[in-house]
């Protein structure tokens, strides 16, 4: 009864496994009419792309790809490369990037540390973190909404220590605590959830992000892969 199909896969690291699940969806149906799909055509193979287009080659269907219409059969291509398609330019990078990726050096951390003392000097020397993130990381984060770790550090850096903490306590007094803790502090890669996470999203992308439940957040997967506690 499948007449009209639209897909956009917003998650670029699909690939070809994305092309072989949709073609295999696309393969059941008895008539088609329609097949609309964004993908990043980057991440897949030709072969995925064509293989994706024959599974409807025997069915009368309007097939397109990120907008362009297509033969049955073939594979799409985008005529410019350097023009990157619509689920490419959409996907924040927060998206792309595993969370274990969303690390913040030691140095970086002295950094935010230093301009929280700079900023705060005579009007509130002992922010917590809460007040750090609404003055400093918020503001910084804005244009880009990503987080602050990923701000630094764009194509990701590996965390190897998960450090958890109060909200309510003082930024600094917890930053000179993990400093003096680690002898390598400056070079060690740390998350930690407010440079982490991404702090400018609304409510509803957060929980989308942090996953239905504990075992899909990005609290676990970087718990897994941390060497450090």
């Amino acid at each position: 009864k499948l007449r009209v199909f639209k897909l956009w896969v917003n998650d670029t690291a699909c690939g070809d496994a994305t092309c072989q699940a949709v073609g295999s969806l696309l393969g059941k149906a008895k008539v088609l009419k329609t097949v609309d799909i964004d993908i990043d055509e980057s991440r897949c193979s030709q072969e995925g792309l064509a293989a994706l287009s024959r599974s409807v080659a025997n069915k009368a269907v309007d097939f397109k790809v990120n907008d362009r219409k297509v033969e049955v059969g073939g594979a799409p291509t985008n005529p410019n490369p350097a023009q990157p398609n619509r689920a490419q330019r959409e996907v924040n990078p927060m998206k792309l990037l595993p969370a274990n990726l969303w690390g913040i050096s030691g140095k970086q951390l002295m950094e935010l540390a230093n301009e929280v003392l700079e900023k705060c000097t005579g009007v509130n020397e002992n922010p917590n973190v809460y007040q750090v993130v609404e003055l400093i990381i918020k503001p910084a984060c804005a244009s880009r909404n990503v987080s602050y770790a990923i701000l630094k550090n764009p194509k990701g850096k590996k965390c190897d220590t998960f450090v958890s903490h109060a909200w309510f306590e003082s930024f600094l007094a917890f930053v000179e605590d993990i400093r003096e803790f680690y002898k390598d502090f400056e070079t060690r890669v740390f998350w930690i959830c407010f440079a982490a996470n991404p702090q400018t999203w609304p409510k509803e992308q957060l929980n989308e992000l942090l996953g239905p439940s504990a075992l899909q957040s990005p609290f676990f997967i970087a718990l897994q892969q941390c060497s450090s506690f």
